[in-house]
C-alpha cells in the first residue's frame, strides 16, 4: 500500500509528544502529527488513507545495532529477518573486498555501512557511499587511524577483544579535541563486558557503547552504562549471528536473573532505537521516536496490554502516575511478546 497521507487512529502511539496519543498522520515518508483521534479527524479528508489500529500500537521502527555481511545472499537473509522483527534500520560490518560487490541498496532497510579495515592505509582505497569504517585490530597506531578517517569524514567503529583494547581506544580518541570526536561518532561494537572506569571514561568521550545480544545473564555491564549516562545500544552482534531480535531482545534486558542488572523497558527501547541513531552520529533528535518530522519508520503491534515497566518498584509508583506523562511500552513477558502487524520503512508499507 502506498499512499502521500495516512491516517491512523483508534490504538495507542508510542510517542513523546503526547503519552496519550491515540493518532497519528504520515505524509509522504514522515510523521506530520500526533495527537488524539478527535485531531485526527479535524484533518482527515477525502485524498488520505485512513487505518484504523483497533487498539493496535504504533511505535519507532527498531534499528539493529550491528552485523557483519559478507555475501549478498547474507545480505538478503538478514534483511528478511529485521523486517519480520520489526527493524527499519541496520548498520552493516562489510569487508572491504565485499563493499564493492554487494549491493546494499536491494535491501528496504536504511543501511549504514562500516568497511572492515585492517589500517589507516586502506582507507584511501574504499568505495564512494560509505558511512565509517570499522578496524577491529588494537595494535596499529589508533591515534594515526582516527586521524586519516576524520580527514575522510568517515566514522569510526572498533571491535574490543578486552579491556586493555578498549582501554586503548580511549587512549587515542582521547588526543581529540571534542568537536573532532563528534564528527568521529566513535563507537565500541561487539562489548560482552566493560568495566565502571572504562564506562565513565567512554561516557566523557561520547563513545558509543555497542553490547553484544550474546552478552551474559550475569553481567551488569548494561546497567552500569545506562546508570552513569552513557550512550548505549543493543545487538550489537559483530562475529556472530543475532539470535535475538526486537521484543525478544528487549526481554532480555527488562527481566534478568538478578533485578540489581535489570533495564526499564523504557531504556531499553531507547537503547534500540534513538540510541543507535546517535551511535552512527546522526544528530537530528528527532530520529527514532515518532514526532513532527521524524522519518515514517513505523511498526503496528498487537498488544495486550500497555504499562510503565521498570527496573525498580520503587519507581513504578511515579512512572504510572497520569501527571508523570510517560508513554505507555507493551508489558513484556516471555510468552506473550508484542506481534508485529505493520511495518513501514519511510513511509512504504513492508511485506512482513
Amino acid at each position: 500500500m502506498s499512499t502521500k497521507t495516512l491516517v491512523f487512529c483508534d490504538g495507542s502511539v508510542y510517542s513523546p509528544v503526547d503519552p496519550y496519543a491515540t493518532a497519528m498522520v504520515l505524509t509522504e515518508t514522515a510523521v506530520d502529527w500526533v495527537g488524539s483521534d478527535a485531531g485526527a479527524d479535524s484533518i482527515y479528508d477525502n485524498s488520505m488513507h485512513k487505518v484504523e489500529l483497533v487498539g493496535d500500537l504504533l511505535t519507532p521502527a527498531f534499528f539493529h545495532g550491528g552485523a557483519t555481511v559478507q555475501s549478498q545472499d547474507e545480505l538478503a537473509i538478514l534483511s528478511e529477518r529485521l523486517i519480520h522483527a520489526g527493524y527499519a534500520s541496520t548498520s552493516l560490518f562489510l569487508p572491504q573486498s565485499a563493499c564493492e560487490s554487494i549491493n546494499i541498496s536491494a535491501s528496504p532497510l536504511h543501511t549504514f555501512v562500516y568497511a572492515i579495515i585492517s589500517g589507516k592505509e586502506d582507507i584511501e582505497q574504499l568505495v564512494a557511499g560509505i558511512h565509517g569504517v570499522q578496524i577491529r585490530e588494537a595494535s596499529v597506531d589508533l591515534t594515526s587511524f582516527l586521524q586519516k578517517a576524520l580527514d575522510h569524514r568517515l566514522r569510526v567503529s572498533f571491535v574490543p577483544r578486552d579491556e586493555v583494547d578498549i582501554e586503548k581506544f580511549l587512549s587515542a580518541l582521547s588526543a581529540f579535541n571534542e568537536l573532532d570526536r563528534f564528527r568521529l561518532a566513535p563507537r565500541l561494537d561487539g562489548i560482552s563486558s566493560i568495566t565502571s572506569e572504562n564506562i565513565s571514561v567512554a561516557r566523557d568521550l561520547g563513545v558509543a557503547l555497542g553490547f553484544s545480544s550474546q552478552i551474559a545473564e550475569n553481567d551488569s555491564s548494561i546497567r552500569q552504562a545506562v546508570a552513569a549516562g552513557a550512550l548505549v545500544f543493543l545487538g550489537s552482534d559483530v562475529n556472530q549471528e543475532s539470535r535475538v531480535l526486537g521484543w525478544e531482545l528487549a526481554l532480555t534486558h527488562v527481566v534478568r536473573t538478578r533485578p540489581e542488572d535489570q533495564l526499564s523497558a523504557r531504556a531499553t527501547f531507547n537503547a534500540m532505537t534513538r540510541g543507535v541513531y546517535r551511535a552512527v552520529g546522526e544528530s537530528n533528535p528527532t530520529f527514532g521516536q515518532l514526532s513532527p518530522q521524524s522519518m515514517a519508520d513505523v511498526a503496528r503491534w498487537k498488544v495486550t496490554e500497555l504499562m510503565v515497566q521498570t527496573a525498580d518498584d520503587r519507581v513504578a509508583a511515579w512512572s504510572t502516575d497520569p501527571r508523570a506523562r510517560i508513554p505507555l511500552l507493551p508489558v513484556l513477558e516471555k510468552d506473550n511478546l508484542p506481534e508485529l502487524v505493520d511495518l513501514l520503512i519511510a513511509g512504504q508499507f513492508q511485506v512482513i
